[in-house]
């Protein structure tokens, strides 16, 4: 891919500045590598853990926003000539004068460059189905912790659903993976089509990058006008079975993004529709002036930037705090929405509030999700094996993840009027899976994609979803994980054992899968890098270098968007609504309007939060109490034992071929000295 990536072109100034600025910088980065304990000062101690971040997040800024091909405006729309009422449907013109840019349908940008075409090798060695077998799949239950509930991981799934995917080329040959059975998959082969290319190399997005919560909306007025009552400015909602979305004759959901959805997913967005029409009421209540039938469109418009806004909010100052919990990124991410003062200190000082105090910066590059940002959110370890319901343990009941995916998990969820509250409880409750090494869900090694709508594809479509992982990476040109270390100015590692931190069980797979040494490592995809890695804290359910990623982008997120910025008024939000984006602390506090039975667990004798929604409230023992007492079916918990199994047998035959081979090596070379 030629160099058009680089970031815009800046003025003179700004250029010298950079020259000088931007090595230095680097230096101070150089520092933090060789410092004994470095992971300390980097991520444990406060003070120099900001400025590393502030560091390192300055440099990414400067050298890692790469610009994206200009979207044309469609035919059926005009250039904006001012900035629009409310979000966009599908995202045009939110930022209006670079109207295309995120919207659906707009091209994905990058962080760096991309592997050039000729040297992609999505068929390569070590082939994908081997990697998915022998490095990812679950060999035993790993769960997060007590860190993270099954709410969290199904957030973070939610917030891929409203910023970034892929279209298929439906005109191309099918792609065909068929070394499963040699591999030990559980699909001896399957095909798929191949991602839609444009000419000059980049990949759309079907998806808006916006944090515009279009995973509750649609990406496209199209969604959205099939999920409005235009009434009041409120949505559609399920009256026959509460806290479960509408539907369509055919059963698919209603309202949001739904394409390869699950019961986790559709429960936040029922969340968020109620939120949504809670929000709209209290509008018009609070204002003498609104008519629910006159003023439908204003209404909705307010609630739906408020509802995007509490999303962002929640993510950042919540989520994020749960999934990194140490007290600099609980800082760091507060900084992002409160300013630094209120994040370190508590002290809420209004004139220093971060959000709507200044216009949208953009740092010189329109904004845009990115292919590697896409890639780093590859998280699918995070998926428990399914969920249990109930409290007497006599009387629980395991729902397989099998049957709460697609068509099966949209009838799981309706089965009684009172499965979704089930449902809601137990993803609160237990914690979700960790992202780590062999953890990878097992119903996700075949499993069948839906269409757009949510309802499942022919029995045909079926996917090996971890080889198709790697797979994709592969074939969009992401780098391997040195290189990509490197790119992001993360020290790259020297050997597997350095890169799992001493772990030799795991240090030992990859050596055999990807060779010893550096050499090895500079063979080793992403997906796999990012799941072995040691984290640099217990606390980080995230790799470091996914996390750097997430460093660049997290921010730049909040800083491009002008509803978080500019518009970030009275007049787009109403008075109501702004105070109530102000006021809600975290997810919990939507918890006790909509759920308030299931809010109570997350709040002391008195009353008041004791802990994120996002913390479950019991610990990793409960799983292991589901798993020893049959609760969780046996017959998955057998093929994790047979995948284990058969796993080691691969590693110790092919360490045996390995020894032999490098002992017969060094023999000839003797002899022929």
């Amino acid at each position: 891919m030629s160099r058009q990536l680089d970031p815009n072109n800046q003025t003179a100034m700004s250029q010298i500045i950079d020259f000088f600025l931007v090595p230095f910088l680097r230096l101070v980065l150089a520092v933090y590598d060789i410092v004994p304990f470095s992971n300390f000062w980097k991520y444990k101690f406060v003070p120099t853990g900001l400025i590393k971040l502030i560091v390192h997040r300055t440099i990414l800024e400067k050298r890692n926003l790469y610009k994206a091909p200009v979207k044309p405006i469609p035919e059926d729309r005009k250039a904006p000539t001012g900035p629009p009422n409310g979000r966009p449907a599908d995202g045009f013109g939110t930022d209006w004068e670079n109207p295309t840019t995120a919207m659906e349908g707009a091209a994905i940008g990058r962080n760096m460059p991309a592997l050039p075409k000729h040297l992609r090798d999505p068929h390569g060695k070590p082939e994908v189905q081997m990697l998915a077998q022998r490095l990812l799949a679950r060999e035993e239950f790993k769960p997060a912790a007590a860190q993270l509930n099954v709410l969290a991981a199904s957030w973070l799934q939610a917030m891929v659903h409203d910023w970034i995917g892929h279209f298929d080329d439906q005109n191309k040959e099918r792609v065909v993976l068929d070394k499963g059975e040699e591999n030990g998959c559980p699909m001896r082969k399957f095909t798929f089509k191949k991602t839609l290319e444009r000419d000059d190399g980049h990949y759309d997005s079907e998806r808006t990058n916006w944090w515009d919560a279009s995973f509750v909306y649609g990406n496209n007025a199209t969604q959205l006008d099939a999920a409005r009552t235009y009434v009041g400015g409120k949505m559609i909602t399920n009256d026959e079975i509460p806290h479960a979305l509408p539907t369509n004759e055919d059963g698919s959901n209603i309202p949001g993004d739904n394409k390869n959805s699950w019961v986790g997913v559709a429960l936040l967005q029922e969340v968020f529709l109620r939120e949504h029409n809670w929000v709209a009421t209290k509008i018009v209540e609070s204002d003498p002036g609104l008519d629910a039938n006159t003023d439908d469109q204003k209404i909705f418009d307010a609630a739906r930037v408020v509802v995007s806004a509490l999303v962002a909010k929640i993510h950042t100052t919540d989520w994020t705090v749960e999934l990194i919990k140490t007290r600099l990124l609980d800082i760091g991410m507060n900084t992002n929405w409160v300013g630094i003062l209120d994040a370190v200190f508590g002290i809420p000082i209004p004139l220093l509030a971060k959000m709507g105090k200044s216009k949208a910066s953009n740092q010189g590059t329109p904004f845009c999700l990115t292919e590697e940002f896409a890639a780093v959110y590859r998280l699918h370890s995070l998926s428990p094996p399914g969920l249990i319901l109930g409290d007497d343990h006599d009387k629980k009941t395991f729902v397989d993840l099998s049957d709460l995916v697609g068509d099966k998990g949209r009838a799981t969820m309706r089965k009684t009027k009172t499965r979704p509250k089930e449902l809601m409880k137990s993803c609160l409750s237990y914690p979700c899976g960790g992202l780590y090494s062999s953890n990878y869900p097992d119903v996700f090694r075949n499993i069948l994609p839906t269409a757009d709508s949510g309802v499942d594809l022919p029995e045909t479509e079926r996917i090996d979803l971890a080889a198709l992982d790697l797979y994709r990476d592969r074939e969009r040109g992401i780098l391997k994980f040195n290189e990509f270390r490197r790119q992001l100015y993360l020290k790259p590692y020297k050997s597997f054992m350095q890169l799992t931190n001493k772990n030799k069980e795991d240090a030992r797979k990859l050596e055999l899968m990807y060779g010893p040494g550096q050499a090895g490592v500079e063979k080793c995809d992403l997906l796999i890098g990012s799941m072995y890695e040691a984290k640099v804290q217990p606390s980080f359910a995230l790799s470091e270098t996914s996390f750097i990623v997430f460093l660049l982008m997290a921010s730049r997120r909040l800083e491009a968007d002008p509803f978080l910025n500019e518009f970030y008024t009275e007049e787009y939000y109403t008075k109501f609504g702004l105070d109530h984006v102000k006021k809600n602390k975290g997810f919990l506090d939507l918890l006790e309007r909509h759920y308030p039975d299931l809010a109570k667990d997350f709040k002391d004798e008195k009353g008041k939060p004791k802990q994120s929604a996002f913390k479950p409230t019991l610990g990793p023992e409960a799983w292991t109490t589901a798993i020893e007492g049959g609760v969780v079916d046996p017959k998955i918990v057998n093929i994790w034992a047979k995948t284990k199994e058969e796993n080691k047998k691969f590693f110790d035959d092919l360490e045996e071929e390995s020894t032999t081979f490098y002992k017969n090596l060094k023999s000839n070379k003797a002899s022929s000295g």
